[in-house]
């Protein structure tokens, strides 16, 4: 095996996640994961009930919901973002891995389950969130030779 490869195989999860990723609760709104979204600039969030990993919200799942406003009053826009919990709009069945687990293996789960991030729990805490972007991050260092 080749030192890059070798060097490749042995990354993990941890070494490319992004730790301690900002987080909701189900009874917020629609209106604080927009704002989440807007401020943090991050695409996925995921949803903890006491400190357990029940859901993940994504800014499409925000979209997806949320009326056209040409096709509704501002009243009525506003309502369902101030009104609407994110239990209600969340995807409930996550995958998940761990920040010991191959880079290799959580990237293949997530190119085959078409999923934009994987929660990264530990001991069952959310540690970190592995997103499209982190794995990028990897392509650019392989093809750069900066591994």
């Amino acid at each position: 095996m080749s030192e890059t490869a070798a060097a490749i195989s042995a990354l993990r999860v941890r070494d490319y996640m992004s730790s301690n990723p900002e987080s909701l609760a189900p009874e917020d709104r629609l209106l604080d994961a927009e704002l989440l979204i807007r401020r943090a600039g991050v695409r996925h969030i995921p949803v903890l009930s006491g400190g357990a990993l029940i859901g993940l919200l994504s800014d499409r799942d925000v979209r997806r919901y949320a009326p056209s406003i040409l096709d509704s009053t501002p009243e009525e826009y506003n309502r369902i973002f101030e009104q609407t919990r994110i239990e209600k709009v969340m995807t409930r069945d996550v995958d998940t891995t761990t920040p010991d687990t191959p880079l290799a293996e959580a990237a293949s789960l997530m190119y085959s389950q078409r999923c934009g991030c994987l929660p990264v729990m530990e001991g069952g805490a959310l540690v970190g969130i592995l997103t499209r972007r982190d794995v990028m991050r990897f392509a650019v260092d392989v093809l750069s030779g900066n591994l």
